[in-house]
Order: structure tokens, then C-alpha cells, then sequence
């Protein structure tokens, strides 16, 4: 069975579309057929025909129009409709959790693994936000690892200078 929304291949028994959300109709079903009353027949087929027509206009008024972008501005840079895969955030999310800063490598972790639930769902709006935070929390636990690198270095030196210059090394021990 086809979707009758975006026309993708789904499962005979779903009520829902597991793409884009739209309930699916049943098939419906053939009506009494009366030989002396056509009329009434072409009435019916009248009244099946528009209302198939309104069915297919109004199917799911919350669901995203398809191949329309709903967003105004640089929200996600026009790239809802690019493919994402989720395997580098996890692996960049799970990097930076254990070489990094685990505070937040573990938010960077969580919403990494939201995305494939997202796009297992058809949701690429919630799949791109939490690719978006994702990456955000990557990075943001990289950068301060290396700037506690930089500040461990610094202190390391400083302290060293420190002693250095109070306890001065006695040069006889050495002859």
C-alpha cells in the first residue's frame, strides 16, 4: 500500500503514515448497486467524487507540506531537505565525552541519539535540532578541554618558575 500523502510504500494494516503522519483512509466500500434507481447511483458517485476531493485537501491539517520549507529566515540555512546522517554526531558526541569535558558530552550524546529516532519517525525538523545541539555541545566540550589544557600548561609553568626561583638548586651536590 502507498501513502496517499507522499506516496511512499508503507505497511497494508498502517493506520498512519510513518513518513509524514497523515491518517490513511480505508478503501471504501462498494455500494448497493440498484438497476431501476441510476439516478440515485450517479448521485452517489457524485457525492463519492467530491467527497474523495475534500478527503485529499484536507487529510491532516497539521502535517508539513511536502517539499515546502516552513521555516522563515536562515533558521537551518535552507538544509531541512539534505539528507542527515546521525553516525558522526554519535561518534564526535562520544569523542569529545571521553577525551574532553563529560559534562556536556553526555547532553551531545543524548540528542545524538535523538536523531535517528527523529528520522525513523519521517521527523526532520526535531532530527535537525537535535543534530544542531548535538554538534553545539561537541564542540563547546572540546573547546573547554583545550582551553583547561592550556590553562593546566600555564600554571604547570608558572608554578614550576615558582619553585625554581625559591628553592634554588645547589650546584655542589652535583661535583
Amino acid at each position: 500500500m502507498f501513502c496517499k500523502n507522499c506516496n511512499k510504500e508503507i505497511d497494508d494494516n498502517a493506520v498512519f503514515c510513518p513518513y509524514c503522519g497523515v491518517k490513511q483512509q480505508e478503501e471504501p466500500q462498494a455500494q448497493s448497486f440498484n438497476q431501476n434507481n441510476t439516478a440515485g447511483f450517479e448521485q452517489n458517485a457524485a457525492q463519492n467524487i467530491n467527497q474523495n476531493a475534500n478527503q485529499n485537501t484536507n487529510q491532516n491539517p497539521y502535517a508539513q507540506p511536502i517539499n515546502q520549507n516552513v521555516f522563515t529566515g536562515n533558521q537551518f540555512n535552507n538544509s531541512i531537505n539534505k539528507p542527515l546522517n546521525a553516525t558522526p554526531y554519535l561518534v564526535f558526541a562520544i569523542l569529545t565525552t571521553v577525551l574532553c569535558f563529560l559534562p556536556l558530552g553526555i547532553p551531545a550524546i543524548v540528542y545524538a541519539t535523538k536523531i535517528n529516532t527523529a528520522l525513523a519517525m519521517g521527523d526532520m525538523i526535531t532530527a535537525w535540532d537535535a543534530a544542531k545541539k548535538s554538534r553545539l555541545f561537541s564542540i563547546l566540550s572540546a573547546v573547554i578541554a583545550a582551553v583547561l589544557v592550556i590553562l593546566w600548561v600555564v600554571l604547570m609553568v608558572v608554578i614550576g618558575v615558582y619553585w625554581a626561583s625559591t628553592y634554588p638548586i645547589d650546584e655542589s651536590i652535583f661535583y
